[in-house]
């Protein structure tokens, strides 16, 4: 998942960048902007002019091409797409595309790509957050700790010689390590799938489901990946403020902010707005997830359907106020989501990330306009690109001028391994490889037998003039 962030210029000093960030807006002299905070890009980009395939000296007038074209398509038959992927992931998980579009974005040294697509390959396994703070929190924790998971181990022997998808299990259960502090996260050693198929196969399985569908029962666990935490790990909600989940559905980052912001039913207010434009699909999904949280922290809650640039201040209190703290984890074109969804990579083309970076610039400039001066922002996406991540950052910081900046990032994700953002990136489409001519015969294809090629151009007006 990508991740970034920014503040406004105040007492704080300008931060270096992280692979998570988020925006803060600190007071000053300076007059109020009317729409200032964004997220985290490439090192120095305050020291130099930010490059978007060439240049990025006119933001606006970047990423016009409409962000659903991608979406629409021919109807396809269920059972024949289901075997086209079986068998691709069988013989190839591979995608010549995909990997010449990264390799020249320069995100990863190229003898990492194959250990890369090794991972990707594997299943994505279960894992869950406790909260520690909730009133079962600490009798569950116990419970996995003491009985479940020792069960667990006990049955090793007969555990270790079960394999799922061809493989034994690599261990069974542990706790996940090198987080940020406030996660209390384990995981299994098996996918979804694997877990439901372990748990009607082994009695020690069951045990382990029934503690954690418990501890959702009661809103104490939630099941959610570890990139998935981040975000609000590094946001930092208090006790007391507002906040605001912009694409909130399934909810599981709406229920972290809850448990961050309304601790217990002491707390003093605390508000989470809880918002998603998704109303036949999303909404019911969101209603559900946070249907178990607890009645304090419920008594905070106010979910909400809109577009997230549509989205209006909003009244509290009886006086309009903005937001503390704001996530805007945007709609993206999610390549990095294949250990979950393979067939993301077999179709795999740059034309969705290009087409959806105008929508998340305007997305998370409005959310700027919903952040309170001194408050924060976390844009995240579940996408490797940096057109959707460092890109916009940079588009954001350029419109909003010199009343946001960028943070820091290294003390607020634990021991993780980071990398700096990148500073420079390039914009390119996949083009077929018959009949290129001029400038676009120097693309060659990009494997033995393919059909397509990447094509690159300066910018995205030059993209959109194609």
């Amino acid at each position: 998942m990508g991740r970034q962030g920014a503040k406004r210029r105040g007492t704080r000093q300008k931060g270096s960048l992280e692979p998570s960030g988020l925006v803060e807006v600190e007071e000053s002299t300076a007059p109020r902007p009317e729409a200032k905070r964004a997220r985290q890009g490439g090192s120095h980009l305050e020291e130099e002019a930010v490059k978007l395939g060439g240049s990025l000296q006119n933001p606006d007038a970047l990423g016009c091409m409409p962000w659903n074209r991608w979406k629409e398509g021919a109807a396809v038959d269920p059972k024949q797409e289901h075997a086209e992927l079986a068998e691709w992931k069988e013989k190839s998980f591979t995608n010549p595309l995909f990997e010449a579009y990264y390799q020249a974005q320069g995100i990863m040294a190229a003898d990492e790509l194959p250990t890369l697509l090794a991972t990707l390959k594997r299943p994505l396994p279960v894992t869950f957050r406790v909260n520690p703070a909730h009133h079962a929190g600490a009798s569950i924790l116990r419970r996995l700790q003491k009985e479940t998971l020792g069960a667990l181990h006990r049955a090793r022997p007969q555990l270790r010689a079960w394999r799922w998808r061809g493989q034994k299990l690599e261990f069974l259960a542990r706790e996940v390590q090198h987080l940020p502090e406030n996660c209390v996260v384990w995981g299994l050693g098996l996918d979804r799938a694997g877990f439901n198929v372990g748990r009607k196969q082994h009695p020690e399985m069951k045990e382990l489901f029934e503690a954690v569908q418990h501890g959702m029962s009661v809103g104490a666990v939630v099941r959610q990946e570890v990139v998935s935490m981040l975000p609000v790990s590094v946001l930092r909600p208090l006790p007391g403020q507002r906040a605001l989940d912009m694409f909130a559905a399934p909810g599981s980052k709406t229920a972290q902010l809850l448990e961050a912001i309304r601790p217990d039913s002491e707390a003093a207010g605390g508000l989470v707005v809880a918002n998603d434009a998704g109303a036949e699909e999303r909404i019911p999904l969101l209603r559900r997830a946070l249907g178990a949280r607890p009645v304090s922290e419920q008594a905070g809650l106010v979910i909400t359907c809109a577009k997230g640039e549509q989205l209006p201040l909003m009244c509290f209190g009886g006086e309009t106020r903005r937001f503390d703290r704001v996530l805007v984890d945007a709609p993206c074109s999610r390549d990095g989501t294949v250990r979950k969804a393979a067939d993301v990579l077999r179709k795999w083309t740059p034309d969705p990330g290009t087409q959806l970076h105008a929508v998340q610039v305007e997305l998370a400039m409005h959310s700027l306009r919903l952040l309170e001066v001194g408050g924060t922002m976390v844009y995240s996406t579940c996408s490797l690109n940096p057109v959707e991540n460092e890109a916009v950052v940079a588009s954001v910081l350029a419109r909003a001028g010199p009343a946001v900046v960028l943070l820091d990032m290294g003390g607020r994700l634990g021991n993780l391994r980071t990398r700096p953002g990148l500073s420079h990136w390039r914009v390119g489409d996949a083009v077929p490889c018959t009949g290129m001519t001029g400038s676009t015969a120097k693309n060659k294809p990009l494997s033995a037998g393919s059909k397509m090629a990447m094509r690159w151009h300066d910018t995205f007006v030059r993209l959109r003039e194609r």
